[in-house]
């Protein structure tokens, strides 16, 4: 595991990385695409036994991600963004400008397009 973790901080710190190398029995090479989601990791029962249920011990959760008291305005940000959905889903009507874009892979899955849409006022 140090290996890749060296691997992963000379990345970091733009240090030259060797390629191919070799953990176990994976392969890395160079431009290799991972998608790694944290839903994988916990609902994953040889890492969590009882996944779907809450069971804190004292001093020992950590909150996956950073949580909802990252920011003191993240309820007030999620009202606002609900309520700008809401009032975009009922008013206007919204169709897709390349139906038939392709997903391309970064680090993440992204629409190669960007998702462009056309929004107009309901009834017209």
């Amino acid at each position: 595991m140090l290996e890749v973790f060296e691997r992963v901080l000379e990345g970091v710190f733009g240090l030259p990385v060797e390629f191919p190398f070799s953990r176990n029995t994976n392969n890395i090479s160079y431009g290799l695409k991972i998608l790694w989601t944290t839903y994988i990791i916990h609902y994953n029962p040889e890492i969590f036994q009882d996944p779907t249920s809450f069971a804190i011990q004292a001093y020992t959760y950590l909150s996956f991600g950073r949580g909802p008291r990252l920011c003191a305005g993240h309820q007030l940000a999620k009202a606002s963004t609900c309520s700008l959905a809401f009032h975009c889903d009922m008013f206007y009507n919204w169709s897709f400008v390349y139906p038939d874009e392709t997903v391309s892979m970064v680090t993440l899955p992204f629409l190669s397009l960007g998702m462009p849409i056309k929004i107009s006022p309901r009834g017209s």
